[in-house]
């Protein structure tokens, strides 16, 4: 692939990334309050997304151009936007500069990515030598588990499934298995201690695996599902911070969030993968 591809599709997947976090900053404001009136957070937080996306698509990558270059000037014009909202009096309470922040650190995050190609899911195939093909989900919810499972089925019946419902079991597992993982699914709370093998056993929580990831390469995206917003966000900030490519689903309305939300984000992510990883 050229240069000039690869800083295309470096922009098309960042562009795809910043709409989904979009789409979650909206679920994180359900307080009617937040949607109404001159306080008003999601607009601002959409604003600062949209400019951010809109300064994406006006950035063009110039002819051998690198990523890391071509990703070094986006971020300095995200940088100079950033700036602009903040010296706007209208952006109550930072939102829109908040989120143009946001942007900055998943840009930052995806060019250590890609720069670092070798450790990069568009190389998958290339330095393994086959496309993964796992879908590790932890999730402690035995009905949340039944729906989790099935949407996979329906959408990827090719894909292996694996599923844990402690943290201590699945960093155990990819110990072994993350080179095969194509797509990791963590909740965060996992339930008080029960019995295993006539002792107490202590499950964990999702960030016990988060852990163990920070300091591993990166090599698949992540996909949170947590209804504990601090921990998720928590979780979600020490994963991009290592260079993992993360998102992020609000568990709402019982069950109806699987198909409504994350169904769709796992078939984006999961599909993302298998075309990168095709083009080489």
């Amino acid at each position: 692939m050229s240069d000039y591809n690869s800083c295309q599709e470096f922009r098309e997947l960042a562009i795809l990334r910043i709409e989904n976090k979009l789409s979650a900053r909206y679920q994180d404001i359900g307080d009617e309050y937040w949607r109404s009136g001159n306080y008003n957070a999601a607009k601002w937080s959409a604003r600062g997304g949209s400019a951010a996306i809109n300064l994406l698509e006006s950035t063009h990558p110039m002819p051998d151009e690198t990523v890391d270059h071509y990703a070094g000037r986006l971020e300095e014009g995200l940088r100079v936007l950033k700036d602009k909202f903040y010296q706007d009096p209208d952006d109550e309470d930072g939102f829109a500069t908040g989120s143009v922040g946001d942007v900055i650190s998943m840009i930052k995050a995806l060019r250590h990515q890609m720069v670092n190609s070798v450790n990069s899911v568009t190389q998958i195939g290339k330095y393994i030598g086959h496309m993964p093909d796992i879908i590790a989900v932890l999730e402690d919810d035995e009905r949340r588990t039944e729906a989790l499972r099935d949407e996979i089925m329906r959408l990827f019946p090719q894909l292996t499934m694996s599923f844990f419902d402690n943290a201590p079991d699945m960093v155990a597992w990819l110990k072994d298995n993350l080179g095969n993982v194509r797509l990791l699914c963590l909740d965060h709370d996992l339930g008080p201690d029960r019995q295993r093998d006539g002792q107490v056993f202590d499950p964990g929580i999702g960030r016990d695996v988060v852990d163990f990831l920070a300091v591993q390469k990166p090599s698949c995206p992540v996909l949170i599902h947590s209804s504990n917003s601090t921990a998720a966000f928590g979780m979600q900030f020490a994963l991009e911070t290592a260079g993992w490519v993360v998102e992020r689903v609000i568990p709402i309305d019982d069950l109806l969030w699987v198909k409504a939300q994350w169904s769709g984000r796992l078939e984006t992510l999961v599909n993302s993968i298998s075309v990168l990883g095709e083009s080489h």
